[in-house]
């Protein structure tokens, strides 16, 4: 099933309605929906969007693959350093690194160096730059969660 949302066409499984999860109402109210569900490919526009240190160099090594090495709306972008807060090792200097050589070259609008941020997901609700009730977070099983998208 296809639907419109400004402008745009976004691809729904089917057209079976049930109550919407809170992260899906947000994600909705995003992308300009009434509605959305597990599957759906939306295309939202996030008020911010974070990602943790140890993200960054894998996402910028496909991104440089790309050819891409400017972001759309760099302010949006909140870089967390939380993993890697000592260089203890060779690896942690080496991502603090690429870390800091990303946030320049994308020019990250809030970037949390190691002694400036703290807990990822904590850091963007202390600092009051997103309100808890609209952030909706993504998350795989191997960490509690790998970046958190404020809609």
């Amino acid at each position: 099933m296809r639907a419109r949302a400004g402008g745009r066409w976004v691809w729904a499984v089917s057209a079976t309605r049930r109550g919407m999860t809170a992260p899906e109402k947000i994600i909705a109210r995003t992308c300009g929906l009434d509605y959305v569900q597990a599957g759906d490919i939306v295309f939202p526009n996030p008020d911010m969007v974070m990602i943790h240190d140890n993200m960054v160099p894998s996402v910028k090594r496909v991104l440089d693959e790309l050819g891409i090495d400017r972001l759309a709306q760099p302010e949006k972008v909140v870089m967390v350093t939380d993993h890697e807060v000592l260089y203890g090792s060779a690896r942690a200097a080496q991502y603090g690194s690429i870390n800091r050589g990303a946030a320049k070259r994308w020019q990250v609008g809030r970037f949390f160096d190691v002694g400036r941020g703290g807990h990822g997901q904590a850091l963007v609700l202390w600092r009051r730059l997103a309100a808890a009730p609209n952030a909706a977070d993504s998350t795989c099983s191997a960490r509690c969660s790998l970046a958190w998208a404020w809609c």
